[in-house]
C-alpha cells in the first residue's frame, strides 16, 4: 500500500511539473533591392500560433511584386506562426516605354543620359523605336534630318523645335520628330 501511495504521489508530481513547453519558431524577414519592410530585416523568434504583422515599402521608382516564402501578393501580411519561415519582400523597377517615331525622312537617336537607380548604363544609344527605361531616367532624343530635308519640330508628348531634347521618364511617352522637305 505504501508503494501504491508513493506511486500516486510520484505521478501527481510528474503531471504537475511537466507543463507542456510552448514551441518557438524563427521567422527571418528580408527585402530585395528596391524596398524595405516596416520593421528591420532580421530573424525573430515567436511562440507557436502568434500572429505577426508586417508590410513592404517600395522605394521611389519601384513596385512591390510579392513575397517569397509567404505565398501572398498583398503588401501587408498577418502571419500565424506555425513553423520556421524565411520571407522576402520582392520589388521591381517601374519601367516606362518611350516610343520615338518620325514623319518624313530623318533619324531619331535616343541615348540614356542618367538613371537614378543602381545598375544603370548611361550612354547606351538606341535608334528610332520603342525602348523601356526605369522611372526617373533622363533620355536624350536627337533629330537628324536626311539630305534634302529639315527638322521642323517635335510633336506628341513633347512639343518643341530644338533638335536635341532631354526627357525625364515618369510615364509612357510617344514623341515624333517631324521632317519636311527643303523646297528649292
Amino acid at each position: 500500500m505504501k508503494k501504491f501511495f508513493s506511486l500516486i504521489i510520484l505521478c501527481l508530481l510528474s503531471i504537475a511539473c511537466s507543463k507542456e513547453e510552448v514551441q518557438k519558431f524563427a521567422i527571418t524577414l528580408d527585402s530585395s533591392d528596391g524596398g524595405s519592410l516596416n520593421i528591420p530585416s532580421g530573424t525573430y523568434v515567436h511562440d507557436r500560433m502568434t500572429i505577426i504583422s508586417f508590410f513592404a515599402i517600395p522605394d521611389e521608382g519601384y513596385a512591390f511584386t510579392g513575397w517569397t516564402g509567404a505565398g501572398d501578393s498583398e503588401s501587408q501580411i498577418n502571419l500565424v506562426v506555425i513553423e520556421d519561415r524565411n520571407i522576402v519582400a520582392n520589388f521591381e523597377r517601374i519601367q516606362f516605354t518611350l516610343r520615338s517615331t518620325s514623319e518624313g525622312q530623318g533619324e531619331v537617336y535616343e541615348s540614356l543620359i542618367s538613371d537614378p537607380h543602381p545598375n544603370s548604363t548611361p550612354g547606351n544609344v538606341f535608334v528610332l523605336g520603342q525602348n523601356k527605361y526605369g522611372s526617373g531616367s533622363v533620355v536624350r532624343l536627337e533629330a537628324d534630318p536626311a539630305s534634302g530635308w529639315f527638322f521642323s519640330g517635335w510633336t506628341g508628348d513633347y512639343v518643341g523645335t530644338d533638335k536635341k531634347i532631354e526627357i525625364k521618364i515618369t510615364q509612357d511617352n510617344t514623341i515624333t520628330a517631324v521632317f519636311e522637305p527643303i523646297l528649292q
